[in-house]
């Protein structure tokens, strides 16, 4: 998330690569470095063990919207449930993550 991602090294040790700020930073990127209009960054714990303190099924999602050359950004907590496992996790973080997509789409 550091590198490639270009999320300051500040919000990571003050927030953690789990956090609001994290994804904001890591979708903001990705409206900048790829020239995109919508940018969209999960970050998360699959499981099964908890991670920087957050248990199994914590996930953010981030957004980056670029209009008329500003970018702007917001995050969400998603619910997730837990004891779907790995697998389930991933699945309705990205599930959720289309359905964001298609709202910031409908907006556009």
């Amino acid at each position: 998330k550091g590198s490639v991602g270009q999320v300051p090294d500040a919000i990571l040790r003050q927030h953690g690569a789990v956090s609001a700020d994290t994804v904001r930073a890591l979708a903001s990127t990705t409206v900048r470095v790829c020239g995109a209009d919508v940018g969209v960054a999960l970050s998360g714990v699959a499981g099964p063990e908890a991670q920087e303190g957050h248990p199994p099924g914590t996930v953010w999602l981030g957004w980056a919207i670029r209009d008329a050359g500003r970018i702007t950004t917001d995050a969400a907590l998603l619910s997730v449930d837990a004891d779907a496992g790995r697998a389930g996790i991933r699945a309705a973080a990205v599930a959720l993550t289309l359905e964001k997509l298609q709202e910031i789409a409908g907006t556009r």
